[in-house]
């Protein structure tokens, strides 16, 4: 298996098999104040279809990216149409028209949708998460210090 970093690096775009997700308002955690683009929850349903396809053994080439237009969230580009639909099939996506792709699948992601690729997938890389978290945690505290330094030098 080798995933790749965009759809356009599987190659022509007739030899790819789309599956397309969408996000329900109410799905990982909800629309979020602050986040325009939806940034957050697009990259968590990239990353909960990653999982799902190393748990469901993909061994073809695929790549998972997120997308911004129209009300797609997130494209998963395969060039075996068998792995796209072992993921397709999990989650009831629907078969649409595919110009220019190979072959087209639909999903909504809603809550039940959610728990029941959650259930499909690894479990989440919680070490790595509170890892950064704490990293960040740490820089921001360094730069508080610095910005406080910097006022009483003045």
């Amino acid at each position: 298996m080798k995933r790749h970093s965009s759809i356009d690096s599987l190659g022509d775009p007739s030899l790819v098999h789309l599956l397309e997700i969408e996000l329900s308002p109410d799905v990982l955690g909800g629309i979020r104040a602050g986040d325009t683009f939806d940034g957050e929850r697009i990259r968590e349903a990239a990353n909960l279809l990653k999982r799902v396809c190393t748990k469901q053994k993909v061994a073809g080439d695929y790549a998972v990216t997120a997308a911004r237009d129209t009300n797609i969230s997130v494209r998963c580009g395969f060039l075996n149409v068998r792995e796209r639909d072992l993921i397709g099939d999990l989650a009831g996506a629907v078969i649409l028209s595919a110009p220019p792709w190979a072959s087209r699948r639909y999903l909504l992601l809603d809550p039940a949708t959610e728990v029941l690729l959650n259930e499909s997938g690894v479990p989440r890389d919680s070490k790595g998460a509170g890892r950064r978290a704490k990293q960040k945690a740490e820089k921001d505290e360094v730069d508080r210090g610095l910005r406080w330094k910097m006022r009483g030098d003045s």
